[in-house]
């Protein structure tokens, strides 16, 4: 109804202005006046007003080729009458000289407006043997909704303004009736985020995760009042951060068809219980945020395993000191803090770190712990199969040997001088070489069975000479030469007569 009192009114006010001759916007000097009637518009979101598009030709050439320009916007949405013929793709439209034309608008405000915002309409005619292109505006100021009266039933919360989730708290809403009538309260929903668990005592409740509903009506006496006990529990883990526990009623008059809506809602602040404590202990340079502890506190187990239990070797986390070193030690742990909340929720169903809860605190630190430990052990047996095939200091005559014949070169090893802190010159073979200092090894002398033993060192092979002296135990073995000489470590510097010597000799 007020679309057509708007329409109706728009067109009285077009032919006033013919009428009279006056116009809001000036004629110019082709005659030609296209503009919105009213140009002006006052809406709130979601509201539709009609307004007319008025084209007056004023000149004593026929206007054609009329047609009116899509307004496009996000916000607001302009619709032309679709039966004119100067709306559309392909519409072509005339008006007489002296003639008008006035085009139905209709313009609804869909999205909230930033403030007063001005549609432009373009509109393409011919004027005699020219082409023109006009345009009409329309100001529209966003509007506010009229504040309703209050309705007979109230609602209001209150309560603890924090929750832990090892922890439960109590909400009550109360209900007040302020009119001198019953009221019936037919439908009482509580929303609330799903991961909470939520009760309401002495009341039938139905529902599913994060929305309760009351299963029966409730009866509220004229000038008296109903209170709900709302339990919440956080038995599963929290989202930290603020949670809202919303009422919403629907009641209506006893013997009345007036109806009514109302709620009420109740902010909780959630937290995990141990987890400032967590991130204090490992300081906030060392973990800005919890979920980075874990991935420290494995780097730190493998650090102190490895430093101080086995094989107390240095490791050397990060280099520099104080903040460089705390910084370096914070993205070293950035991998594993990303990988072991993957891993631990798919192990334990979990969804660390959007909810969780002191058990999944706990549950990490172990998991970061084990992980450290795992790793720890995984690194010593890596190290022990290393050494097994690789030349280390204090190596046996039979470990040497063992070695060598897993190597191509077998006992082709290149040898060199060295001097010994006697005073004498050793033969020794290089084992590993560097810049600074080289692995070297006495030369061996095998006895025993002769004709095997002579028959597999003159072949060179490290293999069939093992192959030999295990063969030919206990009368079969193997030692350094000279007696006392030991696989080590020397300078490099100190080595010189570079050359090849038979590594193994027979006694």
């Amino acid at each position: 109804m007020r679309r057509v009192v708007r329409f109706s009114l728009a067109l009285l006010f077009a032919a006033a202005s013919l009428a009279g001759g006056a116009s809001a916007a000036a004629a110019p000097p082709d005659g030609v006046t296209i503009e919105f009637t009213p140009n002006e518009l006052t809406a709130v979101r979601g509201e539709r007003i009609t307004v007319a598009l008025s084209i007056e030709n004023g000149s004593d050439m026929a206007i054609t080729q009329l047609r009116v320009g899509d307004v496009r916007r996000e916000d607001v949405t302009v619709v032309f009458d679709q039966e004119s013929d100067a709306v559309g793709t392909d519409a072509s439209a005339s008006i007489p000289g002296g003639g008008s034309l006035v085009v139905r608008t209709d313009v609804t405000v869909v999205a909230q407006l930033p403030g007063a915002t001005t549609l432009v309409a373009e509109v393409t005619y011919r004027l005699g043997d020219i082409v023109r292109h006009d345009v009409a505006t329309l100001k529209i100021t966003p509007g506010t909704w009229p504040t309703a009266p209050a309705g007979p039933l109230t609602v209001s919360s209150q309560g603890p303004a924090n929750l832990v989730d090892t922890g439960a708290t109590d909400l009550i809403f109360s209900i007040r009736n302020s009119s001198t009538a019953e009221q019936t309260i037919e439908s009482a929903i509580i929303t609330y985020p799903e991961f909470l668990v939520v009760g309401v005592s002495d009341e039938k409740t139905a529902g599913e995760d994060g929305r309760l509903r009351l299963a029966d009506p409730i009866v509220v006496a004229p000038g008296g009042g109903v209170t709900l006990l709302v339990n919440v529990r956080a038995d599963d883990g929290v989202r930290p951060g603020t949670a809202l526990i919303v009422l919403d009623m629907s009641y209506s008059q006893v013997d009345s068809s007036t109806t009514g809506f109302a709620s009420a809602s109740h902010a909780l602040t959630l937290s995990v219980f141990g987890e400032s404590d967590v991130a204090t202990v490992f300081s906030a340079a060392l973990a800005p945020a919890f979920w980075i502890v874990p991935g420290i506190l494995f780097v730190l187990v493998v650090w102190f395993l490895w430093t101080r239990m086995f094989p107390k070797k240095s490791l050397d986390i990060t280099t520099g000191s104080g903040l460089a070193a705390t910084a370096g030690l914070g993205i070293v742990a950035l991998f594993p803090a990303f990988l072991f909340p993957v891993i631990y929720n798919a192990l334990f169903n979990r969804q660390f770190p959007d909810v969780y809860g002191f058990a999944d605190v706990i549950g990490l630190m172990l998991f970061a712990l084990g992980a450290g430990i795992a790793v720890w052990l995984l690194l010593i047996l890596g190290r022990q199969l290393v050494r097994t095939f690789r030349y280390e200091a204090g190596d046996s005559p039979m470990s040497l040997l063992w070695k060598m014949r897993w190597r191509t070169r077998q006992l082709n090893i290149p040898t060199a001088s060295v001097l010994t802190e006697g005073g004498s010159t050793e033969t020794v073979a290089v084992l590993r070489a560097a810049h600074d200092h080289s692995l070297v090894g006495p030369l061996m002398e095998v006895s025993g069975d002769e004709a095997a033993l002579s028959a597999a060192v003159e072949t060179r092979s490290a293999h069939r000479v093992y192959h030999a002296l295990k063969k030919g135990r206990p009368a079969s073995w193997i030692a350094f030469v000279p007696e006392g000489a030991a696989v080590r470590e020397v300078e490099s510097s100190k080595l010189f007569e570079f050359g090849t010597v038979q590594t193994v000799r027979t006694q």
